[in-house]
């Protein structure tokens, strides 16, 4: 089974897929993986013994500097989170 690039970003849809696979007893399970996602899970994996816990950074501060380097949807969809964050933090 090949789980495409945008189920890839999904939470659910590679937990369900790799599911399936073992249901049919099967090994074949391939993905899409980028450069700068890939990474994570597999530090992930090695530091967590699971891919799936990440770390998130702690936003309780008045000064933030941030490095990125994703494609304009990925920033898009990052902004927004960086946005629900802080309302969430001023809210609190």
């Amino acid at each position: 089974m090949y789980v495409g690039t945008a189920a890839g970003f999904g939470v659910l849809h590679p937990v369900f897929a790799k599911g399936f696979m073992d249901g049919l007893d099967s090994g074949s399970l391939f993905a899409s993986a980028t450069q700068d996602c890939a990474n994570k899970f597999a530090v992930a994996e090695r530091m967590y013994g699971f891919p799936f816990t990440q770390p998130f950074p702690d936003l309780d501060t008045e000064e933030l500097a941030m490095v990125q380097s994703l494609d304009v949807l990925e920033e898009l969809e990052f902004l927004a989170w960086m946005e629900e964050e802080a309302n969430r933090a001023e809210a609190g």
